[in-house]
């Protein structure tokens, strides 16, 4: 897994999490692109999950107030925000 900086073109190699981890998270990851295909509402401030797996791209943006983020899009962000810190 890599962590990327937005702002410039470097990234980071995560450090060592496990398989056992890392295989959860991309599990976790395929059941949200079956269940919630997209979800585009960014707002003044924008959080976002970017998932690239077999030459596709899954993007998840939310910030709008008037649009929650689903609670499975919100874990996933919690659990891969708790890996690079």
């Amino acid at each position: 897994m890599f962590l990327f900086f937005c702002l410039t073109i470097h990234s980071s190699h995560l450090k060592k999490s496990g398989k056992k981890k890392a295989r959860e998270l991309f599990s976790q990851a395929d059941k949200l692109k079956i269940a919630q295909p997209e979800f585009n509402h960014p707002g003044n401030m924008t959080w976002f999950i970017t998932i690239q797996a077999n030459g596709m791209i899954t993007e998840y943006k939310w910030g709008d107030a008037n649009n929650s983020v689903p609670n499975e899009i919100e874990d996933l962000y919690d659990q891969l925000n708790t890996i690079v810190k």
